[in-house]
Parts: C-alpha cells; sequence; structure tokens
C-alpha cells in the first residue's frame, strides 16, 4: 500500500513538473533542497532523533519494551517537525523564486481561482522530502 502511494506521488510530481515546463519554463528554476531545508533548527532536530534512536537501541537491549516504544514515538513526532519545518521552507524559496519572475499572462482572476490545498499529513510530506533528496542527489 506505501509502494502504491509513492508509485502515485512520483506520478504526481512528474505531471506537475511537465505542467510547469509548459506553462512557464523558468517556473521549474532548481532550487537546491539541501541548501534551503538544512538550517540549524532542523539539523538540531535531526541530531535529537539519532540521539533518540540510539536510546531506542538500548532500551530494546535492555528489554524495555515500553521505554522503547515511547522513544520511537518522540522520534515519529521530531520527524515530522522536521518535515513540516523542511516543506515551508522549500515553499518559502519556491515562492521567492516565483516571485523573482515577471507574470505573464495571469490575471487577477486566475490567481484567485486556484483551489486551496490541505498540506499532505506528516509520513507522506517525509517520503516526498526523501524523493526530492534522491532525484537533488542524482541531479535530476
Amino acid at each position: 500500500m506505501i509502494e502504491r502511494r509513492i508509485v502515485e506521488c512520483e506520478r504526481k510530481i512528474q505531471r506537475a513538473l511537465k505542467r510547469l515546463e509548459s506553462e512557464d519554463a523558468k517556473a521549474a528554476v532548481a532550487i537546491s533542497v539541501s541548501k534551503v531545508t538544512q538550517t540549524p533548527e532542523v539539523m538540531e532536530l535531526s541530531k535529537q532523533i539519532k540521539e533518540k534512536l540510539k536510546e531506542a537501541d538500548v532500551f530494546d537491549f535492555e528489554g524495555k519494551t515500553d521505554s522503547k516504544m515511547w522513544v520511537l514515538e518522540l522520534v515519529e513526532e521530531l520527524k515530522a517537525q522536521i518535515a513540516d519545518k523542511q516543506s515551508v521552507l522549500l515553499l518559502d524559496a519556491f515562492n521567492e523564486d516565483r516571485v523573482s519572475l515577471p507574470l505573464q499572462n495571469q490575471n487577477p482572476s486566475q490567481l484567485a481561482s486556484l483551489p486551496v490545498v490541505n498540506p499532505p499529513d506528516p509520513r507522506t510530506q517525509e517520503m516526498i522530502n526523501e524523493k526530492l533528496k534522491k532525484a537533488e542527489d542524482l541531479g535530476t
């Protein structure tokens, strides 16, 4: 089921990129994901996650399952915080790039008719961020 969602997300991303390219080639300005998303706050949260995972391993080794599960829940919360922060940073960077482009063939009525999209749940956002990171690493 997760694989199906990943494939669906990849397909949606590809369609969105093609649509951006066809509407305005400059809109798909490459944003360095790692430069935008690796703020000190995000790095600190990543450090906390690593520490909590080590703590979970110790609890697992000691046979303290309840403590391990509690720590892993904290890790999931920290991952969700990172995903939220990174998505906001990416959106801000993208919007800054869009603002720097001249508006062509867009009138206020077109902009006002855009639907409001709810942000994805943290797990989906995390998968999207992983895909973006892989794409940046591969140079696509």
